[in-house]
């Protein structure tokens, strides 16, 4: 009887968080955690360490278009300070009806590690963008900065001289803050009246979050520092601190659970655990500043990585794991909802599209714009903004590779124009077919070469006209990339166009085709190719 009671109560807990109510219901600003420090240079094929950890790039990952992660982004590896990603980032929140960003940020330091960039430099680019687009911005320092290649072991506080350092150091990062982020529109403030329909009061003080603090303890060492950077008590932000620590700052933010190192981790007791630390970090923040979290699991790739230990695990369990975490945020209605993460690939807590088909793809967007918005727009507005950045990137489009480059620029009109082929949603490379499928590597309007590599090669691998012809390509000026270039037959779409570059036109598929897509005799020659009767070839005529 006992077993069954337990067993019922974890059925039920299950279900609420897979049945969470995803009607708008005038939640608090949710505001997203993001990544500001990513680096990748496409003319180098070089990455940055949160692309790559430990691991092998050029020889690994980069071959076998893979990131140091479980997952991979959508749009392939990226570099943080780039303005055209930024702005495809922003716009996918903001159809998502997230109404701002809280910036992962390491502060000012000269010549450690990556801080300065593309962690400064890219921080800097995401606030002056996401003021331009009217959404609420913030930061959460990390204070393990300020002991960074200073001889302090982690978690302790520092003393002497590096102690003095420190607080010169805080109190440079403070004044950044001031001078650069918080004079800026939108810089997040506390609201003077419990916050409705998503929307946001600016008459509060600002406020800004730790994240800790893991090393700089001692809540008077930021008391100081902030008085004396901040002399205007009411544009001094609010400190809030992550929920659990020894130091209470002027409000509180709540994170991830613990979670199981095992392998397998069942599902009940995983979203019991996420309905519990919830739920306790509510009830004892009632009517003081806070910030309740949502997120859609946790798998690190710290050990895979060779980096470090793993944190433990927390499934998705098929979007569960996001339903229990919103679930206690509608029903606590918090100041602001955090949501963790946009593109913390590392630990696999990823709300940004990652690789997928269809729906797929924005897979926590849409049920993010269910629970703000209360519709869903079946992945419509998302895929607009994706395919605008992928035309404005253009051959700088995702990973690079065989023919890759120009077919990341091709939408689904004008693919096959470009040499390419229409494949999961996207344009891409001809060897993407595969090396065992001729028929369909032919009829896809590649060709088939029996001694390379990759044996379904695209016509835009071909630079020289006379060798383009000579694999029954065309070489016709494109507009897309404003010259000429060697492009299937199966790009051309009128009959005259067809014929007069000598491929096959089909008058009941109202298709161009070359000619060695054609097998009989008959079709060959009734479409003015030439039949090779010895090898049994169809092809286009001198």
């Amino acid at each position: 009887m006992f077993k069954l009671t337990i067993a019922a109560m974890f059925a039920a807990i299950a279900a609420a968080a897979d049945t969470a109510d995803t009607t708008a219901t005038s939640l608090p600003p949710v505001l997203m955690h993001y990544m500001p420090w990513f680096q990748w240079s496409r003319k180098y094929s070089t990455a940055g360490w949160h692309w790559k950890m430990n691991l092998d790039w050029k020889n690994d990952l980069l071959p076998n278009k893979r990131i140091a992660s479980h997952y991979t982004p959508a749009i392939g590896p990226y570099n943080s300070v780039d303005k055209d990603v930024i702005q495809y980032h922003l716009e996918l929140m903001k159809a998502a009806g997230v109404k701002g960003i809280i910036i992962d940020w390491y502060g000012t330091r000269e010549n450690v590690y990556d801080f300065k960039y593309p962690n400064l430099a890219a921080s800097d680019a995401i606030i002056e963008v996401a003021s331009d687009m009217g959404l609420l911005f913030t930061v959460c320092y990390e204070d393990w900065t300020l002991v960074a290649k200073r001889d302090v072991p982690k978690g302790e506080e520092p003393t002497g001289d590096v102690l003095r350092d420190v607080r010169k150091d805080l109190r440079t990062d403070l004044l950044y803050i001031r001078e650069n982020y918080a004079n800026k529109p939108g810089f997040l403030r506390e609201p003077t009246s419990a916050p409705s329909d998503n929307e946001h009061s600016t008459q509060g003080r600002p406020v800004m979050l730790i994240f800790g603090p893991r090393n700089i303890k001692n809540g008077t060492e930021w008391t100081s520092a902030m008085s004396e950077v901040f002399t205007d008590v009411n544009n001094r932000p609010k400190l809030l601190t992550i929920t659990g620590n020894a130091m209470h700052g002027e409000g509180t933010f709540s994170w991830f659970p613990s979670m199981k190192q095992d392998s397998f981790v069942d599902e009940n007791t995983a979203l019991n655990t996420v309905r519990d630390y919830l739920t306790n970090f509510y009830e004892k923040k009632k009517g003081m500043l806070h910030i309740g979290s949502i997120f859609p699991g946790f798998k690190d790739y710290y050990k895979e990585g060779g980096s470090d230990t793993s944190y433990g695990i927390l499934p998705e369990f098929d979007g569960k794991t996001f339903n229990a975490s919103m679930y206690e945020a509608q029903k606590y209605r918090p100041t602001f909802i955090q949501a963790a993460t946009w593109n913390d690939w590392q630990e696999g807590t990823i709300i940004e599209p990652r690789e997928g088909k269809g729906k797929d793809r924005y897979y926590f967007l849409l049920r993010l714009q269910q629970y703000i918005l209360g519709y869903n727009n079946s992945a419509d507005d998302f895929d607009v903004i994706f395919e605008t950045y992928r035309e404005k990137k253009g051959a700088d489009f995702g990973w690079p590779g065989t023919g890759g480059d120009i077919c990341a620029m091709g939408t689904k009109r004008n693919c096959a124009l470009l040499g390419c082929v229409w494949k999961s949603s996207k344009c891409t490379a001809c060897p993407g077919i595969g090396n065992k499928k001729e028929k369909k590597c032919v009829k896809a309007g590649c060709n088939w070469e029996a001694d390379n590599e990759y044996k379904c090669q695209s016509c835009n691998t071909e630079e020289m006209e006379v060798d383009c012809w000579a694999k029954s390509c065309v070489w016709i000026k494109v507009k897309k990339i404003g010259q000429k270039m060697c492009t299937p037959c199966a790009g051309i779409t009128k009959q005259n166009k067809c014929r007069n570059a000598k491929c096959a036109w089909s008058e009941s598929k109202e298709k161009c085709a070359s000619c060695v897509t054609l097998k009989k005799r008959k079709k060959c020659k009734a479409v003015n190719c030439s039949w090779n009767t010895k090898d049994k070839v169809c092809s286009r005529k001198n």
